[in-house]
């Protein structure tokens, strides 16, 4: 959505150059991604499985895991087949 300055309700310009002013990781692979591309300032939430990079392990986790920690992957076989 433009406002009347030319950029986007998310702080980019009409070209879309700009880099969003906050992000939320949905993937732990994405969450190392925007730290390394250096802005992990701009990460304000990630998933519960989010454990690296060391910036990671500051951001609130906006999911979780509906299973105990300590299931084996057999356990964790059957009770997600049920």
């Amino acid at each position: 959505m433009m406002n009347g300055t030319g950029a986007t309700a998310m702080g980019a310009g009409a070209d879309g150059a700009t880099a969003p002013q906050r992000i939320i990781s949905l993937l732990p692979s994405a969450t190392e991604i925007v730290c390394a591309l250096g802005l992990a300032d701009r990460l304000v939430a990630v998933t519960h499985e989010c454990d690296y990079p060391a910036e990671a392990l500051t951001k609130p986790h906006i999911t979780r895991s509906l299973l105990p920690a300590n299931l084996s992957s057999g356990e964790i076989d059957a009770a997600v087949g049920e």
